[in-house]
């Protein structure tokens, strides 16, 4: 089995947060609104 890459998680208000494990570099997204 390998080490992930990268790791996500929802911070609520259909925000989203993923994080490169290695970089620490991270990007948000949001829903989009209906």
């Amino acid at each position: 089995m390998t080490a992930p890459t990268a790791t996500a998680r929802y911070e609520g208000q259909l925000r989203t947060q993923a994080t490169h494990v290695a970089s620490g570099t991270s990007i948000q997204t949001d829903a989009p609104v209906d």
